[in-house]
């Protein structure tokens, strides 16, 4: 009884984490970006058309480097 009584209570935090997760990082996301705005709107502007171009620069790297990981191990068998 005892463990069901304690699975209840990891589910229970588990859900209550997440629902305050959905709405406490929108709420900071918004107001930093209002801060951004209020400090320069000009170089948040930059930043923000940045954001998107240096995710698909990391997103390349990461692919590369992922193929690289997986060719490594067979190298290594020549050796």
């Amino acid at each position: 009884m005892s463990r069901i009584t304690n699975d209840v209570g990891e589910v229970e935090g588990s859900v209550v984490g997440t629902l305050e997760g959905w709405i406490r990082d929108p709420l900071t996301i918004i107001i930093t970006l209002a801060t951004l705005f209020f400090i320069s709107a000009q170089l948040t502007l930059f930043l923000l058309m940045l954001i998107p171009v240096m995710g698909i620069a990391i997103g390349r790297i990461s692919k590369s480097l992922k193929s690289i990981r997986k060719r490594l191990p067979k190298n290594m068998e020549k050796v």
